[in-house]
């Protein structure tokens, strides 16, 4: 006191309480923190300074840089707390950004309750059957299901009157950091359920359409081509066709394939075109290294084939029929139709169907360029694209081979799941 009267404090507390509060450039430290800081830099510059040392200062005493990718807030945790598996936060109020669509609804009855459980629109609810819940989802409307209190909310519960969205659910801005995943963000996954549901149901034609499509084939074939009737597996990778892989002729032998072993394609001067056919591998090469011999010995009218593959006949001991290498009008108008009409008739819009189909937590095929675990290209033969319907990403058979129930996901039957997740799922 000074004079009688007490020191007032209030002006030195509170410059010193918002300096403390000022997160702009750091976030705030423990006094264990700034102790360590202190006795590292006491212990460094102790003795004589070499001319490179790594630092010694520990990883909390500096501050995280990442930015909320829709406001811009800076994170304020410490240095990579990431290692620890612990998420970016920040307390200030995120904006909304209608391209990044970081809403989220929470179920407003388990909010008031002091739970945070998040709840989005969905076609069908859990516990329909998938034909059922669509008949549902066109008298009612979309559903809103929590785990909890189970369905809150129906877009078209009654004649009038209905109820927003917002009624029952509590709504909140949540931010969102450079490379988060948006697992956290739940998709509905109902379209990809009929999509599926078409596809098994279509398989049952597989068996008639490719018999009748083969035979068509074999008939407007060339003479030197085999036959598809004979031939049931890849004549390089010996692959069983069945019913799920599709034969290719290579247009210099004649000989049938499978789709990875005749993803090349090369102008054949026997074929007198100057369009690119397609070969398997070994008849690319000779045709690349300009030593592409005879396959075929025209010993009679009909053309038979020679008994092996890469026999050579020199230019004196053969003869050509110039008629055994020549392509049927009728298989050029069928190629013309199926390399120009199909890709834009059916492959096109298949692939529309697929993408506006695409779970959001599926990564899109147009990323997905080898597999997630093993690391292989993709092809259309031993190594074919699927999705986890876990974790989303692009693998193949071999590292997707089980099923299991995932209803986070609101697969509530067994789906392909990768080997990480399935581990993930048993521990």
């Amino acid at each position: 006191t000074l004079g009688g009267k007490q020191t007032d404090f209030s002006e030195l507390k509170a410059t010193i309480t918002s300096i403390l509060e000022d997160n702009k450039i750091r976030s705030p430290r423990r006094l264990a923190t700034v102790f360590r800081s202190l006795k590292a830099l006491n212990e460094k510059f102790s003795h004589a300074v070499p001319p490179e040392m790594p630092s010694t200062l520990p990883d909390d005493f500096f501050t995280c840089c990442t930015k909320c990718l829709s406001c811009g807030a800076k994170c304020t945790l410490t240095a990579k707390h990431q290692q620890e598996n612990i998420p970016h936060q920040c307390p200030e109020q995120c904006l909304y950004n209608k391209e990044l669509d970081n809403e989220i609804l929470k179920c407003l009855q388990c909010h008031r309750n002091g739970h945070d459980t998040v709840v989005h629109g969905k076609l069908t609810a859990a516990n329909d059957t998938l034909v059922q819940g669509i008949i549902k989802y066109m008298w009612s409307g979309f559903v809103i299901e929590c785990p909890k209190h189970g369905e809150i909310y129906r877009s078209r519960q009654f004649w009038y009157g209905n109820n927003e969205p917002k009624d029952k659910t509590h709504t909140e801005i949540t931010h969102v950091w450079p490379g988060d995943s948006n697992s956290r963000r739940t998709s509905d996954v109902t379209p990809r359920k009929v999509v599926e549901l078409l596809r098994s149901a279509g398989s049952c034609l597989v068996a008639p359409k490719k018999m009748l499509t083969e035979m068509v084939a074999d008939q407007i074939a060339p003479t030197y081509w085999a036959s598809n009737k004979d031939v049931h597996e890849c004549s390089s990778c010996k692959l069983q066709f069945g019913l799920e892989y599709s034969k290719h002729h290579c247009r210099v032998c004649g000989y049938i394939f499978c789709d990875t072993c005749t993803t090349h394609r090369a102008v054949v001067p026997l074929l007198e075109t100057t369009t690119p056919e397609r070969v398997c591998d070994q008849c690319f090469r000779k045709l690349q290294s300009h030593t592409l011999s005879l396959i075929f010995q025209t010993n009679d009218a009909n053309s038979q084939r020679t008994n092996s593959l890469d026999s050579e006949i020199s230019d004196n001991d053969s003869t050509i029929n110039p008629t055994s290498y020549s392509i049927p009008m009728s298989r050029r108008f069928l190629e013309l139709v199926k390399n120009n009409v199909a890709p834009v008739v059916y492959d096109y819009p298949i692939e529309v169907i697929k993408e506006h189909t695409r779970p959001s937590y599926w990564r899109p095929d147009s990323e997905c360029h080898h597999c997630f675990i093993c690391k292989h290209s993709f092809n259309n033969t031993t190594h074919r694209l699927h999705h986890c319907r876990k974790c989303g990403e692009g693998v193949c058979d071999k590292c997707s081979p089980n099923k299991r129930i995932v209803p986070e996901r609101d697969w509530m039957t067994p789906e392909r799941v990768c080997k990480s997740c399935d581990q993930m799922i048993d521990d």
